[in-house]
């Protein structure tokens, strides 16, 4: 890649084009182009990045340090990301319930089928009391 394509590359990006119409205009590859937008500093200056490092664990609220070039946190950690899930509820009208006790499922887990270990117990095994402790 010339030098003056990779001018021009940032200056069809600060104009707002996409990665496929500036291969196009310059008959490059499109990976070539996006290689280049994403290493090259002038295209992706490391303030814009920084801007947004702020960021709140969903379920408890603590701060997060977001890393540039990363993806996302959404949770402090692994013990609050489960929590959270844990805690979500399927749409009204893809309610299930547990096949032992019949109370609804929370979480997005779709193969689960029961509440939890004790119900699973009672309802298979008939031994156990549900929803003990």
């Amino acid at each position: 890649m010339t030098q003056e394509q990779q001018q021009e590359i940032r200056r069809l990006r600060a104009t707002g084009e996409g990665y496929k119409r500036i291969g196009a205009i310059l008959n490059l590859s499109v990976n070539t182009v996006k290689s280049f937008c994403r290493r090259d500093s002038a295209v992706n200056p490391p303030q814009s990045r920084e801007k947004g490092n702020q960021a709140a664990c969903l379920r408890c609220g603590r701060p997060l340090v977001l890393i540039p070039g990363r993806r996302k946190r959404l949770f402090c950690s692994d013990a609050c990301r489960m929590a959270y899930w844990r805690t979500q509820a399927y749409p009204k009208e893809n309610a299930r319930r547990c096949a032992g006790c019949g109370r609804p499922l929370m979480g997005n887990d779709p193969q689960r089928k029961y509440c939890g270990h004790a119900c699973y117990i009672a309802h298979r095994f008939g031994k156990g009391d549900r929803h003990a402790g």
